[in-house]
């Protein structure tokens, strides 16, 4: 049984956050590579090599998870470590989302708020069950 690779789209947050982070010239090619390796390892959400961990404290996530990579490489930084990426996978629509990426010199941590709101827009609907 063949798998069926999964597309990946951008969160309107995402370009957002992506738009901000095109003072790193190298940014889209980065990027590039990253999805070539994220659907290179699918079914495996979280490639070895990349960091990858489950976001966790963010609430109503029991449908999907969320993921942070925290090596993305940017060959423009010469680093590994500064640039973040979360993500998730929609299973019934077969897509990854990319919902966030941000510089680590700018903060910390992910926007909980963002991830959240993005979350409950794309919660699934419930059937009526008569």
């Amino acid at each position: 049984m063949s798998k069926i690779i999964p597309e990946i789209i951008h969160a309107s947050e995402f370009d957002k956050c992506l738009h901000h982070l095109r003072k790193f010239r190298t940014i889209e090619e980065d990027l590039d590579r990253f999805k070539k390796v994220l659907l290179a390892n699918y079914p495996d959400l979280k490639p070895w090599g990349l960091d990858v961990h489950i976001v966790k404290g963010v609430s109503g996530t029991e449908y999907m998870d969320v993921y942070i990579a925290k090596k993305f490489n940017c060959v423009y930084l010469k680093s590994t470590q500064k640039i973040r990426l979360v993500y998730t996978y929609d299973p019934w629509n077969n897509k990854i989302i990319f919902i966030e990426m941000y510089f680590k010199g700018d903060r910390e941590i992910e926007n909980i708020n963002l991830i959240k709101n993005y979350l409950i827009k794309k919660k699934p609907q419930q059937e009526e069950v008569d």
